[in-house]
């Protein structure tokens, strides 16, 4: 264990610092606790890898309204991150973050565990590059959130987002065989396009439950009068917007914003310009 033996607020330390080339594997269970500065820095090439159920673990319940922690990890310049059986918690604090990427290299997310943050599960800035498979956000503010990154790479598939605010909040991203239901938003593209399922490449994806809506895009795309939303082969609240008993929409429907089935607990297009979306 590298931290503190109680929570705390002081943000001055850093668990682990990579500079230049530097190459850090934790595992075994290995963990950065109760660090409220960066758990783990990384900078220039270096490289980290957080596996075999290493986690970063932290507490912030006794500092209600008062700690607002840097993020566990922060990733800058080239450097790379690789959690794979890893787990990132956080519990309570203001705005805590699980990953800040400012990084132009890669963000490998795999089969971890990343919950209770308070602002972002992972945040990209910049560059932003990330693949998430086989994970779960749960209960974050926003599971994967790249409102700052607008020329984002991004791809999940099998990962489970919910009980979040917004599950994801991106720019086009690849979205497959994934879970994300019982989020406030369960979506919101901040791009023109987003691909959450082809008619030739289904998405395989179960969108459901999500209290205001699955699918919608940000006032920014709203206010720009045009976009579109490839979703075929996904899994939908049943019996709303057109779906039917199981949650499907056979025969693959392009419904656009003049519908009266534009708005609900499955998608929202806006009322004005011109908005669609491929079920």
């Amino acid at each position: 264990m590298i931290g503190a033996e109680s929570p705390n607020c002081e943000k001055t330390f850093i668990g682990v610092a990579l500079l230049d080339a530097a190459r850090l594997t934790l595992k075994n269970s290995a963990t950065i606790k109760n660090i409220a500065g960066i758990g783990l820095a990384i900078r220039g090439t270096s490289h980290a890898i957080l596996t075999k159920f290493a986690a970063i673990d932290r507490s912030f319940v006794q500092f209600p309204g008062k700690c607002a922690p840097r993020p566990s990890i922060l990733t800058q310049d080239s450097a790379s991150l690789t959690l794979r059986n890893a787990r990132l918690v956080s519990i309570g604090g203001d705005f805590s973050m699980g990953v800040e990427s400012n990084s132009r290299a890669l963000l490998t997310i795999d089969s971890t565990e990343i919950s209770g943050h308070s602002g972002a599960g992972i945040r990209g800035l910049g560059d932003f590059k990330l693949v998430a498979s086989v994970s779960n956000f749960r209960q974050n503010g926003v599971g994967i959130d790249a409102i700052a990154a607008p020329k984002a790479s991004i791809t999940v598939s099998w990962t489970t987002l919910f009980l979040n605010a917004i599950g994801i909040r991106a720019p086009f991203f690849t979205l497959r065989n994934s879970v994300v239901s019982q989020n406030t938003t369960g979506i919101v593209v901040l791009s023109p396009f987003t691909d959450l399922g082809q008619t030739y490449d289904p998405g395989k994806n179960t969108i459901t439950d999500n209290l205001i809506t699955g699918v919608a895009f940000s006032s920014t795309v709203a206010s720009g009068g045009v976009g579109g939303i490839f979703a075929s082969g996904n899994t939908w609240d049943a019996a709303t917007q057109g779906s039917d008993g199981g949650g499907q929409y056979p025969g693959k429907p392009l419904v656009n914003n003049s519908s009266p089935d534009r708005s609900g607990k499955n998608f929202d297009l806006p009322a004005n310009g011109f908005f669609q979306i491929q079920l």
